[in-house]
């Protein structure tokens, strides 16, 4: 395990530690279309931070060879993690929209689990990647998206 594998974890830890002490100040009821914008949210941003370390911090490296941008200017893997992330937004946006899909009620540890667990999953997930042109998953150490800027 890298250092900033678990330098990560650390900041995981410490994010459930905040909502621990946060919690006395957080809301009890979410509706689930706010709650799945913030878990998406949650997700897509720990995966920010991990690109843009992964682009400026970490030594002058290749891209990995499944998100590799192929001669027609493509690359033919998508993280799992953009992707549930993305879905989570678009479902959230539509619960809200529609006003559909109840209230989750949290008491403190709730909110500290759901963001352990959140946390914890985007750690696993970060390496898995949907192959389109196989239309299989596998893992891809330090995959990176394709960043247009």
């Amino acid at each position: 395990m890298f250092l900033r594998e678990k330098l990560e974890l650390v900041a995981i830890g410490l994010a459930v530690l905040g909502t621990w002490i946060a919690g006395p100040h957080l809301p009890t009821r979410l509706a689930a279309g706010s709650a799945s914008l913030l878990v998406a949210s949650l997700l897509l941003g720990q995966g920010l931070v991990r690109d843009l370390y992964l682009k400026f911090g970490a030594p002058g490296r290749a891209p990995a060879a499944a998100c590799a941008v192929g001669s027609g200017g493509k690359s033919s893997a998508f993280c799992m993690e953009s992707a549930l992330g993305i879905l989570g937004i678009a479902t959230g946006g539509l619960l809200l929209g529609f006003g559909a899909g109840g209230t989750i009620v949290l008491s403190r540890l709730g909110w500290a689990l759901g963001i352990g667990a959140m946390g914890c999953a985007g750690f696993v997930l970060k390496d898995v990647v949907i192959d389109l042109r196989t239309g299989r998953l596998h893992r891809e150490k330090d995959h990176r998206n394709v960043i247009v800027w």
